[in-house]
């Protein structure tokens, strides 16, 4: 088995890993693929990060990578707030999805919540906790992927970061859903048209979904040249509700409004049902939803759909490979949307 190497402070030594990426200029990630003697780093920084090294006196920590017994893989899914316990049945299915591939694989898959401190997320691997990790939630700059990045132990993204060179991944094309549901509204006639995006702390954190979704509104409002209608949501039925309000009252010309979050469009319905705003004969609603949710809804949403399940599945497999084949091989996948008309938009009426 290949060495992992990952200092811990102990009484030979308080010298750490990061004090070395700092004292370096470098990321952690970098003094990993040193002590690993990786390829990919330059001369000049290899031999930085190798004075640092002498000159501080560290001595990195080397253990040898024990494989369970039990094989197992986790999907790390970080809630957003520990407040918000609930998984929704959009995260659902991607869990659904990892679960039956892992199973079909003979492997059990563990599901993580919380925040994983660094150390933390190798000592699973190198204790033969996990063979492999799925990462979801990710962000444009996470420090998951900049920690695995230099080390041995198989990783894929359900989602993708900023820099995904050498990364493996499946993500939605959120930017393409976003679009797609803003020409549909414009191909019936529509022009004013609300937006209700995600919450402000995704963006916050540079969630890459959040992140995505955004550059598609931007990209689509550009291209075709129509009045900003924006308001972050926070998720919750009440918190959709508040935001179509506040649209509502400061453009009571819209004709349509996209969601990106459409688990809470009963609250943008009732806001429109107070407003006396008939769907879709004077206001159309295109969400980006699963067909389940949307068929839940009354009248049923056109939605900007993706398979949710396939891609938990589809992760699963992907990791498989690189347990399989070591580290070694790329695999990026953008699943494209898939628009489904259903009874929450119509052409534009000539008088509202």
């Amino acid at each position: 088995m290949m060495p992992v190497f990952e200092p811990e402070s102990d009484e030979q030594s308080e010298i750490s890993i990061a004090d070395v990426a700092k004292a370096a200029g470098v990321s952690i990630s970098t003094v990993s693929r040193v002590l690993n003697n990786k390829p990919d780093v330059a001369k000049k920084t290899r031999a930085r990060v190798q004075h640092v090294i002498n000159e501080l006196g560290y001595t990195p920590y080397v253990q040898t990578v024990q494989q369970s017994k039990t094989n197992a893989i986790s999907l790390h899914y970080p809630l957003l707030s520990q407040a918000r316990l609930e998984v929704t049945d959009i995260e659902l299915d991607f869990i659904l999805g990892a679960s039956s591939a892992s199973g079909e694989e003979n492997f059990a898959l563990n599901l993580l919540t919380r925040e994983l401190s660094a150390p933390e997320i190798l000592d699973l691997y190198r204790t033969g906790q996990l063979r492999g990790i799925i990462l979801m939630e990710t962000t444009l700059e996470d420090r998951r992927v900049q920690l695995l990045r230099g080390s041995d132990c198989p990783f894929v993204m359900i989602g993708r970061c900023a820099d995904n060179q050498d990364l493996s991944y499946i993500d939605l094309d959120l930017e393409g859903a976003v679009i797609q549901a803003f020409e549909h509204l414009i191909t019936l006639g529509h022009r004013q048209i609300g937006f209700l995006g995600f919450p402000t702390s995704t963006h916050e954190r540079k969630l890459s979904s959040a992140h995505r979704v955004q550059t598609g509104y931007e990209r689509v409002v550009s291209q075709n040249n129509l009045p900003i209608y924006y308001r972050h949501v926070d998720f919750g039925v009440q918190y959709a509700y508040q935001a179509a309000c506040d649209l509502l009252d400061e453009a009571p010309d819209l004709t349509a409004v996209v969601m990106a979050y459409s688990a809470t469009v009963v609250g943008l319905i009732r806001a429109l049902q107070e407003r006396n705003r008939s769907v879709p004969e004077d206001f159309s609603i295109v969400g980006i939803a699963p067909g389940k949710i949307a068929n839940l809804v009354h009248p049923a949403l056109s939605s900007v759909d993706f398979p949710l399940h396939q891609v938990g599945y589809q992760a699963v497999e992907m990791l498989m490979r690189k347990i399989a084949d070591g580290t070694s091989g790329v695999q990026q996948i953008l699943i494209p949307p898939q628009l489904v008309v259903r009874e929450t938009s119509g052409p534009l009426q000539k008088e509202v």
